[in-house]
């Protein structure tokens, strides 16, 4: 930046600065000149930084319940147009049965269209539980990353099942973000 090149132009003194802790020397200066001032990569690689861009999050927050045995949805995050990329998608929920040990299953899937069960799209993580009370919650977190996805607008949804009585679900958070 134009205050960081003014900072380093205006050093003075002899050969060498003292400042305090380490010793700055003028080949320092000469390199840090040298390297901000003519190395127009420096401001493209400033300028294209990819990592955490196109972030896009959903969360819902109200408790909901099921008593299905196929995959419902209960959130779904759609994106606006991302440019094609590595990303990487988290999710997580809160989830408890109505009777203890009974099997809640939550999966994470990328382009579902609408539909019950959701069969199509991707199933990028899937997990179970098995609480052994009834009505304590168990945290379901899920994280993939390196995800490529083409240009376009793309849809991840949380999805869950239980295998008997009802499964309740809260706290439920969905979020994407580009890594390359």
């Amino acid at each position: 930046s134009q205050s960081f090149n003014n900072r380093i132009n205006n050093i003075t003194g002899s050969s060498q600065i003292n400042t305090g802790s380490f010793v700055l020397t003028s080949s320092f200066n000469a390199f840090t000149q040298s390297y901000y001032q003519n190395s127009a990569s420096f401001n493209s690689r400033i300028n294209n930084i990819i990592f955490g861009t196109e972030y896009h999050y959903d969360e819902l927050n109200i408790i909901g319940s099921t008593t299905s045995t196929s995959y419902i949805t209960c959130l779904k995050l759609t994106t606006g147009a991302l440019p094609a990329g590595n990303y990487r998608v988290q999710a997580y929920a809160e989830v408890s049965p109505s009777n203890a040990n009974r099997q809640i299953d939550v999966e994470v899937r990328l382009d579902q269209t609408d539909g019950t069960p959701p069969t199509n799209g991707t199933v990028l993580s899937e997990t179970s539980t098995r609480p052994s009370a009834a009505s304590v919650y168990a945290n379901i977190s899920m994280l993939k990353s390196n995800i490529s996805l083409t240009a376009g607008i793309h849809t991840i949804a949380l999805n869950y099942k239980i295998s008997s009585n009802t499964a309740t679900i809260r706290n439920v958070r969905i979020e994407l973000f580009r890594i390359s």
